[in-house]
Order: structure tokens, then sequence, then C-alpha cells
């Protein structure tokens, strides 16, 4: 077993980590942005005129 990780893979890592994490986070917030503008859309569509 290697004692020092080379760079590469620790960076590697480190920044699919956070891609995944920033990836969750958008795709709750489109979700929920989603939701509501489809709210928004049929509260309109539901007004005359």
């Amino acid at each position: 077993m290697l004692v020092k990780k080379p760079v590469k893979v620790v960076a590697v890592a480190l920044v699919a980590r956070m891609a995944l994490t920033v990836w969750a986070f958008v795709m709750i917030i489109e979700l929920m942005a989603s939701h509501r503008s489809l709210d928004r859309g049929n509260s309109y569509r539901a007004m005359p005129g």
C-alpha cells in the first residue's frame, strides 16, 4: 500500500466529490424551481384572460 498518493489521484477525487455535491445541489434547486414555476403556470392558466 502506497503511503503517498499521487497528487493527480487526490485532485481527481476531490474534484469528482465537489462536482457530485454541486450537481446534487443544482438538481434539488432545479426541481424546486420547476415545481414553483409549474404552480405559477397553473395559477396563471386558471386565471381568466
